[in-house]
Formats: C-alpha cells, sequence, structure tokens
C-alpha cells in the first residue's frame, strides 16, 4: 500500500507542472467571463488606450481636438460609469452603439510602455464585450502558460515552492487583477517568473534547461517591460537578487 502511495505521489508530482497551471487557467478564465467590462481599476483608461494603441483606426480611435484627446466609442469611455464605487448598482451597463466621444483618459502622454497596448489592441473591436473578455483570457493564458514552462525546468523538488509562492500572491486581487485588461496582468506574471526562472538557471545543470531558463527568464523581463516601467525595475532587482 505505501509503495503504490509512493507511486501515485511521484506519477502527481510529474504531472504538476501542467495540472496546476490548467486549473489556474480555469479559475482565472470563469473570473474574467463573470467580471463585467469596467469593473479592473481604471479600465476605461486602459480600455481606451488598447483601443488607440494602433493609432488612428475607424471606428476604434479617431483623432480629438488637441494631441492628448482622442475620440473613441462612448461604451468603453462609460465602461466602469454605470455600477463604480455603488455596490448596489449591477454590472449590466448601458450601451451607446453607434455613438463616440472624445476623452482624455488614455496613454496619450506615454504614462505607460506601449507595448501591452499593443497587444491588447490587436483584439479590440466593434463588440466591447467580446473584445473585453479576448484580451482578459489571453492575460489569462499568458499567466498559465509562462507557469507551465516554470514548473516544467524547474527541478521536481522545487515546484511545489513556486506554486505555492504564486498562490500565496494570487488570492484574492492578484487572481482578479490577472484576469483584467490592467497591464498590471502581466506585470504579475512577470514577477512570477523572472526570479524564479534565474533562481532556477544558476542552480540548473544541464546546459539546454539552463538555456531554456535564461530564455524564460528574458520573456519574463520583457513582459513587465512592455506593461509597467516599474515591473522592469523589481525584475531587474529579482534577478540581482537570484
Amino acid at each position: 500500500m505505501k509503495e503504490r502511495l509512493k507511486r501515485l505521489s511521484a506519477a502527481a508530482s510529474r504531472r504538476s507542472w501542467w495540472i496546476y497551471p490548467l486549473l489556474l487557467l480555469i479559475a482565472f478564465s470563469s473570473w474574467s467571463i463573470s467580471s463585467p467590462p469596467g469593473s479592473s481599476p481604471d479600465e476605461d483608461f486602459h480600455l481606451i488606450s488598447a483601443w488607440c494603441a494602433w493609432g488612428t483606426r475607424d471606428g476604434l480611435c479617431m483623432p480629438g481636438s488637441t494631441p492628448d484627446s482622442r475620440v473613441v466609442p462612448s461604451s468603453i469611455a462609460h465602461s466602469p460609469g454605470c455600477f463604480a464605487f455603488s455596490s448596489k448598482s449591477a454590472g449590466g451597463c448601458p450601451k451607446y452603439p453607434g455613438q463616440f466621444e472624445e476623452s482624455i483618459k488614455g496613454n496619450f502622454a506615454s504614462y505607460y510602455p506601449n507595448g501591452y497596448y499593443r497587444v491588447a489592441g490587436l483584439f479590440a473591436g466593434p463588440d466591447i464585450d467580446q473584445s473585453v473578455v479576448l484580451i482578459r483570457l489571453l492575460n489569462c493564458l499568458v499567466y498559465a502558460a509562462g507557469l507551465a514552462a516554470l514548473l516544467f525546468l524547474s527541478a521536481p523538488e522545487r515546484r511545489s515552492n513556486y506554486m505555492l509562492g504564486s498562490l500565496v500572491v494570487l488570492v484574492p486581487l492578484g487572481m482578479f487583477t490577472v484576469a483584467s485588461v490592467n497591464p498590471s496582468s502581466w506585470a504579475i506574471t512577470s514577477a512570477t517568473l523572472v526570479w524564479a526562472s534565474a533562481v532556477e538557471f544558476a542552480r540548473a545543470q544541464d546546459r539546454r534547461r539552463r538555456i531554456s531558463l535564461a530564455v524564460l527568464c528574458a520573456i519574463g523581463f520583457a513582459i513587465g517591460l512592455s506593461a509597467r516601467a516599474d515591473a522592469a525595475a523589481y525584475a531587474g532587482l529579482a534577478i540581482v537578487l537570484a
């Protein structure tokens, strides 16, 4: 009986590198679908920034009257307005089909790096709800895929450390942020990957594994750099500490 339990435990440990990220992906995706557009912090700012990340696009983003303004669909400009700071209001916001308005809320003065917004902007479209869900699901997949790669490349005896470490910072706010359109989603992904992959790189003996971990660390750094300037600074500090 003991031997059978040991074999089952070993088999579960070998599969944990993909089972745990898959379960997280399911949880993230459920949250991203159940939350209405505009529910994450400053979502109207981030949506407008994504819609305008590729410049002028008919029906999505048009020049405003000043360099720091754009004309965007009213549905994203008012996305959090119907329920934000009002716990008794439902999340079903009114729609403004075919309506546009000028807004100064957006990354027009490069407050944030534009890399994240350009990727998110690829999913911008006339159906606001569908576009928001697609961006959120993309962010969920980026986190889950990065974590799966980290666990696969890590020594089996240390996988549980990284799984527990990721879970501690995800519940509850981290899970909501990762499954949102906020660029902090990628900052959390970067923080999850960079330090751990750098530590595993320093400990790895196999050349192929070291190269793979170095690539993963670089990807994590690039994800943070494209989302937030402070995320890149934290990633650099994590590499030094590792």
